[in-house]
This record gives C-alpha cells, sequence and structure tokens, in this order.
C-alpha cells in the first residue's frame, strides 16, 4: 500500500511542475527548479535509487536555503524600486511609493516551495530503510521510528497549508491564479501522499 502511494504521489507533483512552467505572467524560474528537483528526488528515491536518501536531502536542503537568499535579495530591490510622487499629493515621507512586479512570484509562493523542499527532504531521510528490519522488508522504510511520524505530520500539515494557501490573496491580488492554485494544491497533494504512505 505504501509503494502504491509513493508512485501515486508523483502524478501531482508533475502536475505541479507543469504548472509552474505554463505561468507566463512571472518569472519563475528559481521555483520550477525546485518543483523539478523535489520530483526527481521522489523519483530516485521511490524508483531508481541511484543517489542515497541522505544526499538527496542534502541537496533539497541547500536548495531550500538558495531559494529562499535568492527570493530575498530580489524582494528587497523590488522594495527599493519606486516612483516618484508629486509633494503636493502626499507627504514627503511618502514620496515614493513601491511599484509590483510581477517579473517576480508571489511571496506565498515562494515561501510555498521552500517549505516544500524542507519537508520533501525530511521524507526522503524517513524513507532510508530500517537497517533492523527484517530480511524480508529490507526495502521498507522504518514506518514505526519517531522520525518517520514527525515526517509524516510534517507533510500533512504541508498537505492541508498548502490547501489554504490556495485561496489566499497573493500580493495585493484578489486571489492566486488558476495556475498558482493548481501548483499549491498538486504539490500539496504529492506531499501529503507520501506522509500517509510513510504511515502506511
Amino acid at each position: 500500500m505504501g509503494e502504491i502511494l509513493h508512485l501515486g504521489a508523483l502524478a501531482p507533483a508533475a502536475i505541479g511542475a507543469c504548472c509552474i512552467a505554463a505561468d507566463r505572467r512571472r518569472a519563475r524560474a528559481p521555483e520550477l527548479a525546485a518543483s523539478v528537483l523535489m520530483l526527481v528526488a521522489m523519483l530516485d528515491v521511490v524508483l531508481w535509487g541511484i543517489a542515497a536518501p541522505v544526499a538527496w536531502a542534502a541537496v533539497l536542503i541547500v536548495a531550500a536555503i538558495g531559494l529562499a537568499a535568492l527570493r530575498g535579495r530580489a524582494a528587497r530591490v523590488r522594495a527599493g524600486a519606486s516612483v516618484p510622487v508629486p509633494a503636493a499629493r502626499v507627504p514627503v515621507s511618502a514620496a515614493r511609493v513601491p511599484v509590483p512586479d510581477a517579473r517576480v512570484p508571489s511571496t506565498i509562493m515562494t515561501v510555498h516551495a521552500t517549505l516544500g523542499l524542507v519537508v520533501m527532504a525530511t521524507l526522503v531521510l524517513a524513507m532510508i530503510p530500517d537497517a533492523s528490519a527484517p530480511v524480508a522488508a529490507a526495502g521498507h522504510h522504518s514506518r514505526g521510528a519517531p522520525f518517520g511520524l514527525v515526517a509524516a505530520a510534517s507533510a500533512l500539515l504541508f498537505g492541508l497549508v498548502s490547501l489554504i494557501a490556495a485561496g489566499t490573496p497573493h500580493d495585493g491580488e484578489a486571489r492566486a491564479s488558476v495556475l498558482e492554485r493548481g501548483q499549491l494544491i498538486a504539490m500539496g497533494a504529492s506531499t501529503a501522499a507520501m506522509g500517509v504512505a510513510l504511515l502506511a
């Protein structure tokens, strides 16, 4: 059952990556790279076994740090971008007003992708085979380990947060776009399915 859920989690992950790639409104190459990285990590851990789960976890954490740093810098640059406003209309202290920039993704999407990388890293670590398990079950993760329970709980919580974020306004917009909602829901569903698989 757990293996079926793991495989089933790949489909929504792929859909989420396609939603990011299809969103032409914003420049989202880093978020697309993060989504593809999570998908490849899932494929390798579930099907291929080319790299060790610990190595994937390290790559995912480094990617999360890199994404947060990159988008944090972009946000500071965007906050510094402003246009002059006639002094007769506003006080001197408000003479410059930040200009929204559609070329960068919303804050919610960046935070979601960063958290997704961290949660995926915990899931990958939780899927490391238990050396103390019987030979017949050597290919399975350690389902009863406390870390596995924590990883499953974090995955389910991330799925819930994804649903909430899908209905939340994004950076002044009335609501997230269809593609943004699709990505949030798909990634949340994929991660939640992997969490359930750890408990199966």
